[in-house]
Formats: C-alpha cells, sequence, structure tokens
C-alpha cells in the first residue's frame, strides 16, 4: 500500500474547479442536464408556436431563455472569476499543505496551521476528474488536488471516507 501522506499547493485551476463543482452538486438537477432540456424545451415550444402570439410566446419562452443564460453565465463565467479572483487575493494559497490520512480521520498541516479532523465530522465529500473535496459543512470544504495523491492514494483516501460511512454530494 502506498504512504497516506500528499503534500500539494493549491492552484488557480484546482480553485476555479472546486467552485464549480460545488456549486453544481448543490443544484438537484447537474447544470448541464439543465442547460440541455431547458434548450430542447425551448426549441420545442419555438417550434410549434412561431407563428401564434400568445402566453407561451410572450411571456414563457423569453423567460426560459433569460434563466437559461443566466444559469450558463453563471456557472461558466461569475464563478470561475470568483474563484480567480479569491485565488488571487489570497496569500494562504502559495503554502505548501501536507496532508495524512488514516481510518479515524485526516490532517492538513502548512506553515500557517493544522487541522486535525475524524471522518464522522465530515458532512459530505464530491469528487471530479481534478479534485476531491471534503465538507465540514454545506458550505465549507477542504480542496485536495488529485495530482498530489495519484490513482493509488487517491483510491485509498476516497475509501477510508467512504468506509468511515461520508455521504458523497
Amino acid at each position: 500500500m502506498s504512504e497516506r501522506k500528499a503534500e500539494f499547493i493549491i492552484e488557480e485551476r484546482d480553485v476555479v474547479t472546486a467552485m464549480k463543482l460545488a456549486s453544481s452538486s448543490s443544484l438537484a438537477v447537474p447544470t448541464p442536464l439543465v442547460l440541455g432540456v431547458g434548450s430542447a424545451v425551448v426549441a420545442v415550444a419555438m417550434y410549434y408556436f412561431h407563428n401564434e402570439t400568445n402566453f407561451i410566446t410572450n411571456y414563457v419562452i423569453p423567460i426560459l431563455i433569460v434563466m437559461l443564460v443566466a444559469v450558463a453565465l453563471l456557472q461558466y463565467a461569475v464563478i470561475p472569476w470568483q474563484a480567480r479572483r479569491h485565488f488571487q487575493q489570497s496569500a494562504m494559497f502559495s503554502d505548501e499543505i501536507t496532508m495524512q490520512w488514516d481510518a479515524d480521520g485526516f490532517s492538513l498541516s502548512g506553515k500557517r496551521g493544522q487541522t486535525t479532523i475524524d471522518w464522522s465530522e465530515l458532512y459530505r465529500w464530491n469528487e471530479n476528474d481534478v479534485a476531491l473535496l471534503l465538507y465540514q459543512s454545506q458550505i465549507m470544504f477542504h480542496v485536495i488536488p488529485k495530482r498530489a495523491l495519484g490513482q493509488g492514494r487517491a483510491d485509498d483516501l476516497i475509501g477510508k471516507i467512504v468506509a468511515a460511512g461520508v455521504k458523497k454530494r
């Protein structure tokens, strides 16, 4: 088995990915699905009602279009912009972080401090190809870049989280 330790520095792309993952996973339905289904509904409605002037063509279709544009802008422009801005404003992102874990929990340490968290204290966890998010509450989470773990240690870490009964978001 590999060592249960990882050292990393959070990069801008990690913060952007984490914020997009956190915001999209807070929705009941994934953002791409919302945009795809919403666009299909608008297209079908426009096809069937294109020669009519009624409530659907005057109000429903324009409102749906505005909502779809707002969701797309939020997910793919505003959230990444805010994440980049946050990354640039915070000096702590330049620090190297050491993470260690075992069957009981994990610890994070760096030049600005150290914390140890039991798995039972986690609210949820989530992941994508780039990052692993360990939530302490609905809006507070730790970003662990998967590039720092490699496949073996990532599987081991996720195995400990799952074995502790922490729910995936």
